[in-house]
């Protein structure tokens, strides 16, 4: 069962599975160090593992796959919709730095960098065999490391904010944008107290470092204290820039990233070069 379907695998391709064992030089292992900072228990003195080359299969389904054409699987009248992101690089000159994010280690960087075609495509379906009627179907862009970035992380700044209603999960949030931010190098890195209301007022802002937000995920509510409201978005989008905050990150429900939105308007109307990231959250299912 994967994503709550009932699909079919070659049996080879589960007889011939590793066991349930993590690669101690795979991403996924990587990256768990990397955000929950645990220490390394190899005994003093013991062999670093050796990474395999990267010509070796990565897997028994890799090496199982082939790629197939999404027309293949497309009825009459199905109609495939992208939803596009907006790409500062069509409005500002970016950096093109290369991607030094130290989660990514050994032949699994090859594997792990996306490119602009890497599209998700929304699951395929009939309600029975007389449903012959054309279907939509989306697809969005993976998130994940690419090679070139816009920014240069050495000279970027961050700004975290939460706003609305508390939830579970929102330090966990913070905490991983944080240990995310400084993997990739980022040296500033803000919270907002108050949420929108607290972007104008700047001085009240607190820096974050991995020491911060260590064991933040223990407790509860958010240490950037939520709060409802909004200032004009001009004048926040202004802020942004005063403060060359490069990356903006907010948290929140529809009505806080409707905001986002116009916020990000605003920074291209006065044109300052700013991702703004919205991480969703909701506490009463809007």
């Amino acid at each position: 069962k994967v994503h709550e379907r009932f699909v079919y695998l070659p049996i080879h391709a589960i007889t011939n599975q590793k066991g349930r064992r993590v690669d101690p030089q795979g991403r996924w292992f990587n990256r768990m160090l990397e955000t929950t900072k645990q220490p390394d228990f190899r005994p003093d003195g013991a062999p670093t593992p050796t990474a395999k080359s990267s010509n070796q299969v990565a897997s028994t389904l890799d090496f199982l796959s082939t790629p197939g054409s999404i027309n293949s699987v497309l009825e009459p009248g199905d109609e495939i919709r992208r939803l596009e992101l907006v790409h500062l690089g069509s409005r500002f000159a970016s950096a093109d730095a290369p991607n030094r994010f130290s989660g990514l280690s050994g032949p699994s960087i090859e594997r792990g960098y996306l490119g602009p075609q890497s599209w998700a495509t929304k699951t395929f379906m009939r309600l029975n065999k007389r449903d012959i009627s054309g279907h939509v179907y989306y697809q969005m862009l993976l998130g994940g490391p690419r090679r070139t970035l816009h920014f240069n992380p050495a000279e970027s700044t961050a700004v975290i904010v939460t706003c609305g209603g508390l939830c579970p999960g929102l330090n966990s949030v913070i905490r991983e944008i944080v240990m995310t931010l400084t993997a990739y190098g980022v040296p500033n890195i803000w919270g907002c107290k108050g949420g929108y209301k607290g972007m104008v007022e700047p001085g009240k802002w607190i820096k974050l470092t991995p020491d911060v937000v260590q064991d933040i995920h223990n407790r509860g509510g958010t240490v950037l204290v939520s709060d409802r409201g909004n200032p004009p978005h001009s004048e926040i989008a202004q802020t942004l820039k005063e403060r060359n905050v490069t990356q903006y990150f907010v948290i929140g429900g529809d009505g806080t990233h409707q905001g986002a939105m116009s916020i990000f308007k605003c920074t291209e109307e006065i044109g300052h070069n700013c991702a703004v990231v919205g991480v969703p959250k909701t506490i009463d299912n809007d």
